[in-house]
């Protein structure tokens, strides 16, 4: 019987030298079952006309199968010389194949037939095709692999002594070629294929890669797919590409194999994740151990040495390999969690480098365990935490997991933290003070933390007093009233013995958050203690508490009456406590716990003694809080303004420091003028910022004093006047103010701004015109100078000379709040094109790590004006971390 060739495509192109075109023509014949006999593909090299013959449209055109007339049809489209060059080829029928031929194929046939007949046979029998030249072996397996060994003659072969040798070397042998060898003969020997299967397994995951190899490909013979055998070598043998490949095609293998050979996969992997060393390699390794979650749940004898394996590349690789890992193990807690916890905590506990044992307490945070299993993991924590340096990375790393455990973590650390070393309390008080604040955690355990730190305050030493000192705990929600009251008591009682500038401030930090509970201790402390230091501290706090308590507060009421009287003997006596005790005698006034008649009595006090005793400054200090205050009578307010008018009017000392040689080189001396900069000065703008945007001023007021400042702004910028870079940015900040008051007029806002504008290459001017345009006016004017303004900023985000950190931060802030604005510009298509353009400079900044262009994003994404696609950008960068 005819039939033509059917080879592989590497195969068929190598041997008759064919074009791909060629190659690709022979496999979509075959699969309508139209077979090219050899002697017709030797004749189809490129260009010639068999070729072109071959590969004619009719051959693949239509459902019905190919036949002569198809053959002809496709001559025809050949020219007539090659045309006749093809007579010779014809298409002959042979069951349901088809054979294209040269016509004396099969005579051919028939005569090599009858030459091979015996005498007197009346027809010869159809012989097999021969071999149309040396290549390739080509069997057909169709029925089954054919017995190279018969068991009859294995049987002679291997004797039961000659089986167990085998066995014994390939189980405890250390040579691996004798290994190779020993795999080699039992896969011939007679055995079961149960026993054989098992030996197999057992050197499919040894350690030399070569045993690997020759076992998977040994494990074809009892049935493994030929592509995972493959795969299974290259993974084994290969090199790091090799290795990559290999696993991509065994992670696509996966789904179609059956459960013995996903066994034999998991078990590869495995073993070459215990010996890998190979970065590249061991992220891929971990991704494909993780599609094993299922048959893992199945066969947990594989999960402790999973785990064995993992802490020590994790010792080698943790920044790069946790996350897959944590992936890992989150997948397999998902099929079978207490089979992945348990190994885990075992492994966990026989570790006693507390590096490692720190990275498998973080893999056992995010895993469903039970809350008894969970309270005894942060107690693991804290005590691997307590016991370590806290400069340490991993100490770091460790410390940040415990959060997520929530209450258990909070209890562990109340526990340790007083019996802990002096040198630990410090940060475990810091870790406490982050883990108390997570929402999950019970009012009832915030307030035993707190409780727990009163205690410490008491007895501690100065670092960790000072460390409580900076604690939200202190103030927590959960915290009651009479506790507070005892932490301000604990705090003000011991204000002489720090004596540092730092530690002040952190005293006045706590005492103002633990708010109306520190106000009575802290009166207390600033009437009565001996200590000056302490008392200025005091004195300092006790204006902020009682500037901001209600008007309806009895004892803010009360005790604001008395230290306003102790206050006035301060400055009227004179001494160092007069500058904090004006300050705060002056925020007194200024809030809402005094009455009006004595805000007025103290004003026109001040004012009558101003210019006439040494302490004006002073005065002045008390009278430009009073100028803002919520309770100041009106036609007070408007006396202060014209003072204040007439005082930043008066020429101010011009030389306020002198060179001196000396011996020992040049000596700047300070006088005593410096005061009228730095702190006359700046309380007379001040006083006139508070002033100007007050409820119950006339607008004809207003303007007098925006005017007033406008004129001395322009001496600034044309250097008629210096008052130093405090002081100029001081009125600009009064400017917005101004900008930012719904009690401005437009066109006295208009005034401001352009004012600002003069200078808006300065980072503090940017700031405030950013948040003057934050406020919401419909102005067509004030509209025309946001456009044109923003427009300078984005250009200015560009400029070489603006490109230190610092400028962009304080650039993106001011361009993220106009952004949010209704309306950019009068135009709708200029102002939606500038906030685009604004987005886009946002979220390029925010992908190069720029903090303060992310805060603006999350800012702007709550606004109402920005269109859904620049939302969902905003939205889409802000989720990207």
């Amino acid at each position: 019987m005819l039939r033509g060739v059917r080879l592989d495509r590497e195969t068929l192109q190598t041997r008759y030298a064919l074009s791909v075109r060629a190659v690709v023509r022979v496999g979509a014949l075959l699969s309508r079952g139209v077979e090219i006999t050899a002697a017709v593909l030797e004749q189809a090299r490129p260009g010639s006309p068999t070729e072109g013959l071959l590969l004619a449209p009719e051959w693949v055109r239509g459902e019905a199968p190919v036949t002569k007339e198809t053959l002809e049809r496709a001559r025809q489209r050949l020219s007539p010389e090659h045309r006749a060059e093809t007579d010779a080829i014809t298409l002959v029928e042979s069951g349901e194949v088809r054979v294209v031929a040269l016509e004396e194929e099969s005579l051919a046939e028939i005569g090599f037939a009858s030459a091979g007949a015996a005498p007197g046979e009346a027809k010869p029998q159809t012989p097999s095709p021969p071999p149309e030249r040396p290549g390739p072996l080509s069997l057909d397996f169709s029925r089954g692999l054919p017995h190279i060994l018969r068991p009859e003659e294995a049987v002679g072969l291997f004797t039961p002594e000659e089986i167990g040798r085998l066995k014994l070397r390939l189980l405890s042998g250390v040579n691996a070629p004798e290994k190779i060898e020993a795999l080699r003969r039992l896969t011939l020997a007679p055995i079961p294929a149960e026993e054989k299967g098992v030996l197999l397994l057992k050197a499919v995951v040894d350690d030399d890669p070569g045993v690997r190899k020759e076992a998977a490909q040994a494990l074809r013979s009892l049935g493994m797919s030929a592509d995972i055998a493959e795969a299974v070598g290259r993974l084994s043998e290969g090199d790091s590409r090799q290795k990559r490949l290999a696993l991509g095609r065994l992670q696509k293998l996966l789904q179609g194999v059956s459960e013995g050979e996903q066994a034999v996969l998991l078990a590869v992997l495995l073993a070459d994740f215990r010996t890998q060393s190979d970065l590249a390699v061991l992220r891929p390794t971990i991704d494909a151990i993780g599609l094993f979650a299922p048959v893992f749940a199945r066969r947990p004898e594989f999960l402790q040495d999973l785990t064995r394996r993992v802490a020590e590349h994790l010792a080698v690789h943790f920044d790069a390999l946790y996350e897959s890992v944590l992936g890992l193990f989150r997948a397999l807690a998902a099929e079978a969690p207490h089979a992945i916890i348990d190994p885990l905590w075992r492994e966990m506990e026989q570790i006693r480098d507390r590096r490692l044992r720190a990275y498998l307490l973080l893999l056992l945070v995010p895993l469903p365990l039970k809350t008894g299993r969970k309270s005894e993991l942060a107690t693991l924590m804290v005590e691997t935490v307590a016991g370590w340096d806290d400069a340490v990375i991993d100490c770091r790393r460790l410390s940040n997991g415990l959060k997520p455990l929530g209450e258990p973590a909070v209890q562990a650390l109340i526990r340790k933290i007083p019996e802990a070393p002096e040198g630990q309390r410090v940060f475990l008080v810091r870790l406490l003070d982050d883990a108390a604040h997570a929402p999950s955690i019970p009012p009832r355990t915030a307030g035993r933390g707190a409780d727990m730190l009163l205690d410490l305050l008491r007895t501690a030493k100065r670092p960790l007093r000072l460390a409580i000192l900076e604690c939200r705990l202190c103030h927590h929600p959960a915290v009651s009233e009479p506790v507070r009251r005892r932490f301000a008591e604990a705090i003000v009682s011991g204000i002489h013995e720090y004596h540092l500038s730092t530690a002040y401030t952190l005293l006045e930090l706590a005492l103002r958050r633990l708010g109306r509970a520190a106000l009575e201790p802290t009166f207390s402390v600033a009437k009565s203690s001996p200590w000056p230091g302490e008392r200025e501290v005091a004195l300092r706090l006790l204006g902020d508490l009682l500037h901001d308590a209600p008007a309806d507060d009895a004892v803010a009421k009360k005790c604001a009456a008395q230290a306003v009287g102790m206050c006035r003997t301060i400055v009227e006596e004179g001494g160092p406590l007069r500058q904090p005790a004006a300050t705060t005698l002056g925020k007194l006034c200024g809030g809402r716990a005094v009455e009006p008649e004595t805000v007025r009595r103290i004003g026109e006090e001040a004012l009558s003694r101003l210019g006439k005793v040494s302490s004006s400054y002073e005065l002045v200090e008390i009278l430009r809080w009073i100028a803002g205050g919520g309770r100041t009578p009106i036609d007070l307010r408007m006396r202060l303004g014209m003072v204040f008018i007439d005082l930043i009017g008066m020429p101010f000392p011009e030389n306020i420091g002198r060179e001196r040689r000396t011996k020992d080189g040049t000596v700047l001396e300070i006088g005593a003028g410096t005061e009228a900069y730095t702190v006359f000065l700046p309380s007379l703008i001040a006083g006139l910022g508070a002033l100007v945007v007050a409820e119950d001023v006339s607008p004809t007021y207003r303007e007098k004093v925006i005017d007033t400042l406008l004129g001395k702004w322009n001496d600034l910028m044309q250097a008629k006047i210096v008052w130093g870079p405090a002081n100029t940015v001081s009125i600009a900040e009064v400017f917005g103010a101004v900008g930012r008051s719904a009690c401005t007029p437009i066109y006295l806002k208009r005034r401001v701004i352009e004012a600002l504008r003069e200078r808006i290459v300065n980072m503090p001017i940017v700031r405030v015109l950013g948040e003057v345009f934050e406020f919401e006016e419909d102005s067509a004017g004030l509209n025309d100078l946001c456009a044109s303004i923003t427009a300078e900023l984005l250009k200015m985000t560009a400029e070489p000379d603006y490109q230190e950190s610092e400028d962009q931060a304080v650039l993106c802030g001011a361009l993220g709040r106009i952004a949010g604005r209704k309306a950019l510009a009068n135009e709708k298509k200029e102002s939606e094109a500038l906030r685009s353009e604004i987005v886009r400079h946002l979220c390029d900044s925010a992908r190069e790590n720029l903090p303060e262009a992310r805060t603006a994003l999350e800012r702007l994404e709550k606004s109402a004006h920005l269109p859904k696609a620049l939302r969902k950008m905003v939205t889409e960068r802000i989720e990207k971390k």
